[in-house]
């Protein structure tokens, strides 16, 4: 009875001083507000959270922080944020447009069940890594000039994975089974589908590309150099290609005219007609000439068809919803103008001719006097 006694006056004791204390700080006792922890989303009153927290290593201060900044009070009970959480209507805003431009999504949404064997993707990464280390190799000779750490064989494995890798996106979804099909896929005539016609486009650039790249080694078989003419006729056919679909974006108004003045195929040009006119007596007459040529050509070709690869990429990110809109264009904007100078840092480097009495040279590739 002593003991029962005893419970009650400390009970009694109990509900005075919640009573006062409720009265001084005008809110409800802490031993009987419930608030919900983040941690396992139980409602917990203070006294309940102390002895939660002593599963943990957490001190008195620690919890009261967690009690008040962290666990989400009640109002008609339904929990709501914390006052800590509550942001700033302008600082939300901003959050918001922050997170519509640079949130992404998981990269899960490029793992397609219609890549067989997942073949496209599994060789895309990895082209995307190696090429990578091959334009941090050419900018570390540019920036810092040491010497190159990517051997010219694994550059050239790397471009074959390219290659694989191109010919991998094009799977049962872009086969066509007649004539209308093919028009179709290549996004020509009034039913033409631009976006496959445009991935086409950027597969066959990356095949010439390539070529371009290894037909200028010393180590290119040469009975593989017939194939000359056949790469440059291709590569005026893929650049009124080009013209044709950046056309048919025009024609839906989904680019303006203006844009389309400039077309980057037309730099090859010069040298499909090379190919298809003079073929390897080009490349011995413009090596003869200038000895550091066959390396910043197949750096530069090689560095230019994997970069049109991250572009692609890029575009399917954004395709899959993976980036916002303003991130792709600002990375497809952004990233070709670093490369392109990169490129053009390397090329003078190894051809210092070019950018002193010989500059017509960059956009003829004729040896002078020819």
């Amino acid at each position: 009875r002593g003991a029962s006694r005893g419970c009650r006056a400390r009970s009694v004791l109990r509900v005075i001083a919640n009573s006062v204390d409720a009265r001084v700080t005008g809110r409800p006792a802490e031993e009987e507000e419930k608030r919900l922890n983040p941690a396992d989303g139980e409602l917990y009153t203070f006294r309940q959270l102390e002895r939660w927290g002593d599963r943990f290593p957490m001190s008195e201060a620690e919890t009261r922080f967690h009690w008040e900044r962290l666990c989400s009070p009640l109002v008609n009970g339904k929990p709501v944020a914390p006052q800590s959480q509550v942001q700033d209507p302008e600082v939300a805003e901003r959050t918001e447009q922050w997170n519509k431009v640079f949130k992404t999504r998981s990269l899960s949404h490029m793992w397609s069940v219609a890549d067989a064997g997942h073949v496209h993707a599994i060789s895309g990464a990895l082209y995307m890594v190696l090429g990578l280390a091959q334009l941090l190799d050419v900018s570390g000779q540019v920036i810092i000039g040491w010497e190159a750490h990517v051997p010219v064989a694994l550059a050239t494995a790397t471009l074959f994975l390219g290659a694989f890798n191109a010919a991998s996106g094009m799977q049962s979804a872009l086969l066509a089974k007649s004539a209308e099909d093919l028009f179709q896929i290549l996004g020509l005539g009034p039913n033409g589908n631009l976006k496959s016609g445009g991935f086409v486009n950027t597969c066959v650039f990356f095949f010439i590309l390539s070529y371009q790249a290894v037909r200028v080694l010393p180590s290119f078989p040469a009975f593989l150099q017939p194939l000359d003419s056949l790469i440059g006729l291709l590569a005026f056919l893929a650049t009124m290609h080009t013209a044709a679909i950046l056309n048919g974006w025009v024609n839906k108004q989904a680019i303006h005219r203006v844009d389309t003045v400039l077309l980057p195929p037309l730099l090859n040009l010069p040298v499909a007609w090379h190919l298809l006119m003079d073929g390897q007596t080009w490349v011995e007459e413009l090596s003869a000439r200038y000895p550091g040529w066959p390396e910043a050509f197949f750096m530069a070709n090689s560095t230019l068809a994997w970069s049109a690869s991250m572009v692609t990429f890029v575009l399917s990110l954004h395709e899959r919803r993976v980036v916002s809109l303003e991130m792709r264009n600002g990375i497809m904007l952004g990233f070709p103008f670093i490369v392109f100078a990169i490129i053009c840092a390397r090329v003078g480097s190894l051809i210092p001719e070019w950018f002193q009495d010989d500059v017509w040279t960059i956009f003829t590739l004729s040896a002078p006097g020819n």
